[in-house]
């Protein structure tokens, strides 16, 4: 995540609006593990690498596919959305968040 991102995610929140991947299907992304958010952060002056480690709510996922978008997330039996979407739903290293709510950053 580029610098003047996470500037405005530390005063803003999340915001669906700053992701461009969608690999996965359009939303918040976040990784379990540190190493694979460590290839999207930038230096800062000092040359060092800054993210945030932050509390999240995933509830029900489900497989991501890059199809879906944020008005087309699949939907449970119950006709409500998933909660998010993880790239492999019996290990999950990756999670999508539709609901910018779902996400807060505790630390740099």
């Amino acid at each position: 995540t580029k610098l003047d991102v996470m500037r405005k995610i530390y005063k803003q929140g999340f915001m669906k609006v700053f992701s461009s991947s969608s690999q996965h299907g359009k939303g918040t992304y976040f990784a379990k593990d540190a190493r694979y958010s460590s290839n999207y952060s930038q230096r800062d002056s000092n040359h060092s690498y800054q993210m945030f480690q932050c509390q999240a709510i995933f509830g029900e996922s489900y497989k991501g596919s890059n199809t879906y978008e944020l008005k087309s997330w699949p939907k449970k039996s119950n006709g409500l959305k998933y909660d998010s979407l993880v790239d492999n739903p019996s290990n999950p290293s990756i999670y999508v968040l539709h609901e910018n709510a779902r996400a807060y950053p505790m630390f740099v």
